[in-house]
């Protein structure tokens, strides 16, 4: 039974219609406060002993949302309709655009010693004040774009492109697309990741696509074996490995590198969130429990 101070967290109900719930979005904390958006269209912050610090509604929302916030320069950033900048003191609006939602959330980069955030919907957008540096470069299906050395990274559906980040910030301009590959037209639900220079993405059947993100040139491509499922989770890397998991609860454990070295599958409960690590332990989120797992040097303690 939960305690009070946390009902109203839960009490407002899911939405009419789609299959995604009410809240599918990853919440966030600056260490002291954590906020959170809700199906519901709303937006939420309280402290770490459960107390309200505000509520907003943002504005009604119709479909699956599962775009999570981002706290940037004291603003909490939500996507449902429009692409939203709240106070992360008080809740009230700050600004608002006209920006593409999709299913995978913005991300954030530094341009000269501002910030600026990255839609999935190839938005580029200033922070300060909401104001358009570019517009529809990629469209992203389900996934999200990353930011590496400058660089923008998008995997669409049959498709991956590297732009490079705008220098300025003051006019709308396009981007400078630094190189674009063809591939799978399937269906790319989970983040790519980037690790050492190499671009890991992996379709929705479980292809997993190895690219060089220097010279765009295929590194190797392997079917896993997951043998059905589908791979929702993005994929992580933690430690010495990559993690990549479906939906059946299966989770492959790769050596990154040039070459695939499958070092373990492990099997739990059925889930589609990502995986979270905290030093040696990983949580995951399956559809009936929270499970911590601790490493195997911590467990044989």
């Amino acid at each position: 039974m939960l305690e009070n101070r946390y009902r109203e967290l839960i009490v407002y109900p899911p939405k009419p219609g789609g299959n995604q719930g009410n809240s599918a979005s990853t919440h966030l904390t600056d260490g002291k406060n954590i906020f959170a958006v809700f199906a519901t269209g709303i937006g939420s912050s309280h402290s770490m002993d459960g107390k309200r610090n505000w509520m907003t509604f943002v504005e009604g929302f119709r479909g699956d949302h599962t775009v999570s916030p981002l706290l940037v320069d004291g603003k909490v950033i939500v996507h449902f309709g429009d692409l939203v900048a709240l106070n992360a003191q008080s809740g009230n609006v700050i600004w608002r655009v006209k920006s593409d939602e999709r299913h995978g959330s913005p991300v954030t980069a530094r341009v000269g010693n501002d910030s600026v955030l990255v839609t999935a919907g190839g938005d580029v957008i200033r922070v300060n004040d909401g104001g358009i540096v570019a517009k529809r470069q990629f469209r992203l299906g389900h996934n999200s774009p990353i930011i590496q050395e400058g660089v923008i990274y998008a995997v669409e559906d049959g498709a991956t492109k590297a732009f490079e980040l705008p220098r300025a910030q003051e006019s709308e301009s396009k981007l400078v697309v630094r190189w674009e590959i063809t591939g799978s037209r399937a269906n790319k639900l989970a983040s790519p990741i980037f690790q050492k220079g190499l671009l890991y993405s992996v379709a929705e059947r479980g292809i997993l696509d190895v690219t060089d993100a220097r010279t765009a040139r295929p590194v190797y491509r392997k079917r896993l074996e997951f043998k059905g499922g589908r791979v929702d989770a993005s994929l992580c890397i933690a430690g010495e490995y990559l993690f990549v998991s479906n939906t059946r609860g299966k989770t492959l454990v790769l050596r990154p590198g040039r070459a695939f070295e499958q070092v373990a599958m492990n099997e739990f409960e059925g889930f589609s969130s990502s995986l979270s690590f905290s030093k040696d332990r990983m949580f995951m989120r399956t559809r009936q429990h929270l499970f911590c797992v601790p490493s195997s040097a911590n467990h044989n303690r």
